[in-house]
């Protein structure tokens, strides 16, 4: 990607989509928990949050790649970058695996936030500390390795509704 300033461009749009889908979802949640203060099954329901957030994102994913399809389109056509052997290298799998890797890129970042602020201070998890045990040993290790596959996990799935969306468009 780094070679690439239109690919640093998008995978920097693809953050921005992620984020995106994150503000969307906590607007949401934060206007179903005012209005369910009254009613506490509903309030304290962490699914329809959950749900939520997956839908929106996914919608937020399909979005992102339609437009990005119709980016490439337009300035490979109407530039001088759409005549002889230049082009963005952005059609196809490769648009969509950028995209996917700022999705994941950023979703990862958020989580290991979490988990590095919690390695912070006395009270650390799968550190010792004077002696004392506080937790796992491999919660480091199991977290980079969730990490990863998550980063993965945004990229499979960009890349596979990226395609099913282009095959859905052609003629």
């Amino acid at each position: 990607i780094a070679p690439s300033y239109v690919r640093i461009i998008f995978w920097i749009v693809g953050a921005f989509c992620w984020l995106l889908s994150l503000l969307l979802t906590a607007s949401i949640w934060q206007i179903w928990y005012v209005s369910t203060k009254s009613n506490p099954d509903l309030n304290d329901n962490l699914v329809f949050g959950a749900l939520l957030g997956v839908i929106i994102q996914e919608v937020v994913r399909v979005l992102a790649l339609w437009a990005l399809s119709k980016v490439v389109k337009l300035v490979e056509s109407r530039g001088s970058i759409g005549r002889g052997n230049d082009s963005l290298d952005m059609s196809g799998s490769a648009g969509y695996f950028v995209i996917g890797l700022g999705f994941g890129s950023l979703a990862t970042l958020f989580h290991m936030m979490n988990v590095l602020a919690a390695s912070l201070g006395p009270g650390s998890p799968g550190l010792e500390i004077n002696g004392i045990s506080n937790g796992n040993q491999n919660l480091y290790f199991t977290s980079a390795f969730f990490a990863a596959a998550l980063t993965l996990n945004h990229v499979a799935w960009t890349v596979i509704a990226g395609v099913a969306i282009e095959l859905g468009n052609s003629p």
